[in-house]
Order: C-alpha cells, then structure tokens, then sequence
C-alpha cells in the first residue's frame, strides 16, 4: 500500500476550545469562552509493531482513557517501521478523541504523515503542528529521535538536528506559558530520580533537549523511549522525583511504553504496557499510571 502524500493541518476540538490553524500552530479560534482551563491529556508512546496483541492493547488504552476523562491522546513515536503498522496503530487509537502524533525512532517521515491523512479529521500530525496552543498549556514538538543510527526506517526515519532545535525554541519563547515540550526521547537529567535513568545506572538521554528546556523556558514534558523508567516523572529544574498524584509547578515525565510485551522497570516492577493521564491546570501538571493490565503488573521478587 502507498502512503498518501501529506496533509494540511485541520482544526480540531480540544478540551472544550476549537483550535484552527495559523501557520504551523493551531491557535483557538476567536472569541470563545476560557474559563478556568483545564487540560487532561492521555500519553503514550512504543508499541513497537502493529501486531494483533499490541493492536488490542491500544483499543483496551483508548477505553481507558475516555473513561478516565482524557480530552485527547498524545503518541510519543514507537509505533511501527510500516506505513500500513503506523496507521493500524493510530486507527486503534482514534475514537472519540483526538489524536495527536509525532514520529519516534521506527517510522518513516512518508509513512507516518500518509498514516496521518489517511485518517482524517481529529488526528493531528505534530510534523505539521508544531505549536498546540490551549489557554491550559501550550504543546510545542520535536518530530523524530537523536541518534540516526538507531533509526529504523534508516535514511527514511526522522531525526532533528542542532538547527531544528534553535527554531523550536524560537517558537517555544513565541507562545504563552505554560510550554510543554513533546519528543519521542528524553533529554539528559542527573543522577537515579531523572526520567532518563537507564540499566546500569547511567542517564542516556539527550542533552541537546536539556539544553532546548531552559533555552525555550519549558516547565513542562512529555517524553519515552527509555522503558525502564517508564512512569515517571521528575522537576525540570532540579530533577527530583515526583511521586504519583502530585501537583508539581515543574515537571518533565516519562510515559514508558505501551508495547504489550512485559518490560521491567528500574524498580523491579513488571508490566505489559501503560499509559499515562497527565493533567494540566493553573500553571501546574499532575499525572497517574493507566495500566491495561494492572491484575497482571508485579514485582519482580
């Protein structure tokens, strides 16, 4: 199957405020009633491949989500190396949400925007809007992963370079506060509480994104590729931990991964893939673990 070729950004609904394009951003739309906002985004990240059991625990993940009050579902990349596995993956995804998406370490840039298009209104291609502007927090994206050499698709994958980051973060320092980043991997942190935390004790995130964080005034992210310290989350500015159910002024997560295969996390805890409820509200972010399999999750004894 060919991929489409890719799309215009469409205007979506989110949480309550109608969003309509304006250049690379989705902006809400004129004279419309703010409130007191509030934002409460379902994430996820790497599947890995499309294949029957991940494809079922995506629809078990999107049920979740709706249910616990999600106003849209954000994919971190991870999904698939084919066109036709990227838009399995979002089409299990899709329902009464919105679906906004960026490429990881896996697709293709081709692939993942025909994905894309092919499904229409209500799911965002986060290559094309690269600012999501909410009176709640502003969602601002790096398509794509940092080490070429670990991209599936090869020369076809997307990566983000030194200058791709110097226009983020102009366009970061453009919108209003609070700004939340949105890549497929983490930046680098410091010491055992960061979201980067790796086997073997060492912090294997980028650094260029740490750098990206400050230049672009980030309190915000939402980040994955580093299962082992899935559902996660730490400061951005001191790198504490922060536990579960906590309303943090500043806070960098990592949403680990939905893959239904079992992954062990850095505290011996075992799990067949999770999702994560972030909320945003008044200038501060809390989150909470959905976990498909939650009778199943253990401790690794």
């Amino acid at each position: 199957m060919t991929p489409p070729p890719p799309g215009k950004l469409k205007e979506i609904s989110l949480a309550g405020i109608r969003l309509i394009p304006d250049g690379s951003r989705l902006v809400p739309a004129p004279g419309q009633s703010v409130g007191a906002p509030r934002l409460v985004l379902g994430v996820l990240a790497d599947i890995h491949q499309a294949d029957e059991d991940n494809l079922k625990q995506l629809g078990r993940i999107r049920a979740l989500l709706e249910q616990a009050g999600a106003h849209a579902i954000v994919v971190l990349g991870g999904m698939d190396a084919t066109y036709e596995g990227t838009r399995a993956a979002l089409a299990s995804l899709k329902g009464k949400l919105p679906l906004l998406a960026l490429p990881g370490d896996r697709a293709s840039r081709s692939g993942f925007s025909g994905a894309v298009e092919n499904l229409g209104q209500g799911v965002v291609d986060l290559t094309l809007a690269r600012a999501v502007v909410h009176p709640a927090a502003t969602l601002i994206s790096v398509p794509g992963y940092h080490l070429v050499h670990n991209l599936r698709a090869a020369e076809q994958g997307c990566s983000y370079n030194a200058e791709d980051l110097r226009e983020v973060a102009a366009l970061a320092r453009q919108q209003g506060a609070p700004r939340v980043l949105l890549a497929h991997g983490p930046p680098r942190g410091k010491g055992p509480g960061a979201i980067d935390r790796a086997f073997g004790g060492i912090n294997a995130g980028d650094p260029r994104l740490t750098r990206l964080l400050e230049q672009g005034d980030f309190a915000f992210g939402l980040f994955a590729h580093l299962h082992e310290s899935g559902g996660r989350a730490a400061r951005a500015d001191t790198g504490e931990a922060i536990p579960l159910g906590t309303w943090a002024s500043s806070m960098l997560v990592n949403v680990g991964s939905a893959d239904a295969t079992p992954h062990e996390d850095l505290a011996g805890f075992w799990s067949r893939g999770i999702a994560l409820l972030v909320t945003f509200h008044q200038g501060r972010a809390t989150y909470r673990v959905i976990d498909p399999n939650s009778s199943e999750t253990k401790r690794n004894n």
